[in-house]
């Protein structure tokens, strides 16, 4: 009977494990997806209308990016939340580097007048969206680990689940508010 519980109680372990592993797996892609469509919002240039002004909706996306980040660091260790931001920046690098390759491509020889005339303007289109995305992979390469760092020392210094977390995503807000506010 004992060995029996025992085993349960090794199964339990297991299963609470693979949670804890499908949960990193997950909140990894979800990183990932919201750090590459954030750069798709700079691009396209979208704001949300707020009282008194317009909020980039490239703001509201990151905050979900800041959030997700600092769960997997509150979750693992911040060593592996290091590790998710520059898998993050190799594949907005990886997506940049298609999407140049795409609007690199030379016209078709047997094309059609409205064919050619819609890959010189997906090439045009293509090369200025490149440099918004360049711009965005620094500003990865830049805030994102600021507000990481920021996140961890308030964490070990507060302890509390929510301080750290509004806090290093409200400066960062301010900064990158601040920050481009000129545009």
């Amino acid at each position: 009977m004992a060995t029996m519980f025992k085993l349960n109680a090794i199964n339990y372990k297991q299963i609470i494990e693979y949670l804890k592993t499908y949960q990193l797996f997950i909140l990894v892609m979800l990183y990932i997806v919201f750090n590459i469509m954030s750069n798709n919002l700079q691009a396209n240039f979208t704001s949300i209308a707020v009282i008194g002004g317009k909020i980039p909706s490239q703001l509201i996306i990151m905050v979900t990016v800041y959030l997700i980040i600092n769960s997997i660091a509150r979750l693992t260790h911040a060593k592996l939340a290091w590790f998710v931001i520059m898998l993050g920046i190799f594949c907005n690098s990886c997506f940049l580097l298609i999407i140049s390759a795409i609007t690199r491509l030379p016209v078709p020889q047997h094309s059609e007048a409205i064919q050619i005339i819609n890959t010189q303007l997906v090439n045009n289109l293509g090369t200025r969206i490149t440099g918004i995305f360049y711009s965005a992979i620094l500003i990865n390469l830049i805030f994102i680990p600021v507000e990481l760092a920021i996140f961890c020392y308030l964490h070990k210094k507060f302890k509390l689940w929510g301080v750290a977390d509004l806090t290093s995503i409200l400066i960062l807000l301010l900064i990158q508010y601040f920050s481009f506010s000129w545009q």
